[in-house]
C-alpha cells in the first residue's frame, strides 16, 4: 500500500487550479481544493468530462443555429469577447465579458466597451501584464 499524497508532503495542491495549499482547504474524498469555489469548479469539470464529445458537439451546433438571445434576430450565434479597462489614478480594473450572441450584437457590445475604455481606461498608472 502506497502512502497517501498528504502524508508524504506537508503541503497539498488544489485539484482545480493547481495552487499550493499550505493550511486548510476543502477536502472531497481523495481530492483537496483551495476553497469551496474551486471545489465546485472541480466537480463541474469532472462532470463535464463524463459527457460524450458527440453530445457536446450536437448541443453546440443547436445553439449556433438558433436566433440571437440578445436581439432575437437570425443567427448564427457564437461566443464573442468584449474587453474593458477603467482607471482612477493608482487603481486600475480590467476584464472581459463573454457574449453569446450574433456578430452584430457582439460588435455593438465591443464598441461600447471600447468607448468606455477610451474615456476611463487611461487615467491611471498601469502596466501591461
Amino acid at each position: 500500500m502506497q502512502p497517501n499524497h498528504d502524508e508524504t508532503r506537508s503541503t497539498a495542491t488544489c485539484a482545480y487550479c493547481g495552487e499550493t495549499i499550505l493550511f486548510g482547504g476543502v477536502r472531497n474524498d481523495d481530492r483537496r481544493s483551495c476553497n469551496a469555489a474551486c471545489q465546485g469548479k472541480a466537480r463541474t469539470t469532472a462532470a463535464v468530462a463524463s459527457v460524450p464529445e458527440e453530445a457536446i458537439e450536437k448541443f453546440a451546433r443547436q445553439i449556433h443555429s438558433r436566433s440571437c438571445p440578445r436581439c432575437k434576430g437570425p443567427g448564427p450565434v457564437d461566443v464573442h469577447m468584449a474587453y474593458w479597462v477603467w482607471s482612477a489614478f493608482v487603481f486600475t480594473r480590467r476584464g472581459n465579458i463573454k457574449l453569446v450572441s450574433c456578430r452584430p450584437c457582439a460588435v455593438k457590445a465591443q464598441v461600447g466597451r471600447l468607448a468606455v475604455s477610451s474615456l476611463f481606461g487611461w487615467w491611471g498608472f498601469h502596466s501591461v501584464s
